[in-house]
């Protein structure tokens, strides 16, 4: 009853009055995922461009976690987190979550699109931005617990934001450490999947795993079943990128600071931030991403087009169906009218207007009555009779 009435409360603070349809002119989608998906969308008041995560559940028990999310996003103040804009209730299992615009999506879409990973340069800048976002939410004691490429955003003009904190821990003293599994498997550390105490170092393992994603187009074992990545993240070396030799000894250093299988031996944010790999492009801005980002723009408007063309056919298909449908019914129409105006016919031969005869006036007066097949003969003796 307690966990209820603090739910009611929660829900309470966190959704904002009035239908969200109203604010808010719906546009493209951006992606789908599990609960829903993400649209573009213009405030029809201030005509600023958003993100809209808008999911559907089954059962409104299943919303707890969004609200957690909401809670996160709300208490998160800093330039490398994703702003949190708002969040509306549009049905009782229906949540919206308003976010800044991050117009290029998230660094898979760069790799999905371009074919390539990043380069040094790139990635340095990249991870310095994720670092930065690091050091805030470690040092207010919350764990993001799903660093990966896929929550790592790009906005227009290349600068980067840490999104998705649906999983997000908050740890109370810094001597906790957390004990639930949750995350995505080929990023998660060897004592979260082992279910051992964690703390702030999990999220390093995920960044040195993500590093490596972000250079090599995928994540290490990511080719194989989720299960079976988990049984071999604890027994196997730290990986390392396909081909090491291609990278210099400062990135791979970095990677090393990352990936020690003992929680204890990686290096926390604030220390990494320092590496020498970080440091030798302190003065890259986001324009470095430029180059990647224009190819990712010609992409995009491909696939943008290639999805208009498929929704044309679609609807061409469907409009075909619906004309051999409609017709179908009308020859079946005009069927059963041919089939009744037969059995009209065939009644109306039963029912033709003859002349009959009745009482003393059969010699005079006629009505139209029921058919009377009456021979020559007959007619003679009624009107002469004896």
């Amino acid at each position: 009853h307690f966990k209820e009435k603090r739910q009611i409360k929660m829900t309470e603070a966190v959704f904002s009055p009035g239908n969200p349809l109203d604010i808010y002119e719906m546009g493209d989608c951006l992606g789908t995922g599990a609960y829903g998906s993400v649209y573009k969308a213009l405030n029809r008041e201030t005509h600023e461009e958003v993100a809209v995560k808008r999911m559907e559940f089954a059962d409104t028990d299943d919303i707890v976690d969004v609200l957690r999310e909401i809670v996160v996003l709300q208490e998160c103040h800093h330039e490398r987190c994703v702003r949190y804009i708002g969040s509306w209730r549009e049905s009782p299992t229906c949540i919206w979550i308003v976010m800044e615009l991050c117009e290029f999506g998230s660094i898979v879409t760069t790799y999905e699109l371009t074919k390539h990973g990043l380069n040094e340069e790139q990635l340095s800048f990249v991870l310095r931005c994720i670092l930065e976002g690091l050091i805030y939410l470690h040092g207010s004691k919350r764990i993001h617990r799903d660093i990966k490429a896929g929550n790592i955003l790009v906005k227009g003009d290349g600068d980067i934001r840490i999104g998705d904190f649906g999983v997000s821990a908050t740890i109370a003293r810094t001597v906790d450490k957390r004990k639930t599994s949750i995350g995505s498997p080929y990023w998660m550390a060897p004592e979260v999947i082992q279910n051992q105490p964690y703390d702030f170092h999990a999220d390093i393992w995920s960044l040195g795993i993500t590093a490596i994603e972000m250079l090599d187009g995928r994540a290490p074992l990511s080719d194989l079943h989720p299960y079976r990545a988990i049984f071999q993240i604890p027994k196997n070396p730290p990986p390392k990128p396909r081909q090491p030799e291609k990278h210099s000894e400062l990135l791979l250093d970095f990677l090393t600071r990352c990936l020690q299988k003992e929680q204890e031996n990686r290096e926390p944010a604030h220390q990494l931030i320092k590496h020498e790999f970080i440091t030798k492009y302190k003065d890259t801005t986001s324009t470095v991403l430029n180059p990647l980002l224009q190819d990712v723009r010609v992409g995009m408007i491909r696939q943008k087009e290639e999805r208009e063309s498929l929704a044309k056919k679609l609807a061409a298909a469907q409009l075909s169906a619906e004309m051999n449908a409609k017709k179908k019914k009308e020859e079946s129409g005009l069927q059963k009218d041919d089939e009744e105006d037969d059995e009209d016919d065939e009644q109306d031969e039963g029912d033709e207007s003859t002349m009959v005869f009745t009482g003393d006036e059969m010699r005079k007066n006629v009505e139209i009555g029921k058919t009377l097949y009456m021979s020559k003969e007959k007619l003679e003796k009624l009107k002469d009779p004896e």
